[in-house]
């Protein structure tokens, strides 16, 4: 449904700021200047609440597991009555959970992704269609395996809509090749995903 969505300021909520000051009986230009800046100014704090006050959280860890291979860790915490649709949904129109990454020819993905506590069936009320949810805090595990010959970062994102507030989420991270041959994660947040645009591929 909103599956593949770039965040960032949305262009409708820019709509009609643009003829602010063609139609101020401003008489210098200096005068014009300054407003500009002051909205400039709120529209920069106002983009970077909505980076920091995310209505979930999502952490990213990277374990060794075995030989050559290494779990990646999504913890995610919602408020009660929040729920997301699972990556073992079969119907992807809800934006169910999407592991990605820049550069899918450095790992392997091994197997489906556990969550720990799995998902739950659920018939959704408006379309009647059968869905995975995850209703409650959950860790998400997926085994991957890096190319043995790639050392340069990987960068990886985690999407998702956050329902009931119909609200398509991402978080960014970078996995990191370290001095004695393993990896990390550096984690870099959490977005909004609006307005349209995605450039990861699965």
């Amino acid at each position: 449904m909103l599956d593949g969505m770039f965040s960032g300021v949305s262009p409708p909520r820019l709509a009609g700021k643009g003829a602010i000051f063609a139609t101020m009986p401003f008489t210098s230009n200096s005068a014009r200047l300054v407003l500009g800046f002051a909205l400039l100014m709120t529209l920069g704090s106002r983009a970077s609440s909505q980076e920091e006050a995310m209505p979930f959280q999502l952490d990213v860890a990277l374990e060794p597991s075995a030989k050559g291979e290494w779990n990646l860790i999504l913890d995610l915490d919602m408020d009660p009555g929040d729920w997301v649709v699972s990556s073992y949904s079969t119907d992807s129109m809800f934006g169910r959970v999407a592991l990605r990454f820049q550069e899918p020819e450095a790992l392997t993905l091994l197997g489906a992704m556990e969550e720990i506590p799995p998902s739950q069936w659920e018939v959704e009320p408006f379309s009647q269609l059968d869905i995975k949810v995850l209703r409650r805090d959950t860790r998400m595990i997926q085994r991957v395996a890096m190319g043995p010959n790639h050392l340069d970062d990987i960068h990886g994102k985690v999407f998702f809509v956050l329902e009931p507030l119909c609200t398509p989420f991402e978080t960014t991270f970078t996995l990191t090749h370290t001095s004695g041959g393993g990896w990390k994660v550096v984690h870099t947040g959490s977005r909004d995903a609006f307005p349209l645009g995605h450039g990861l591929r699965n």
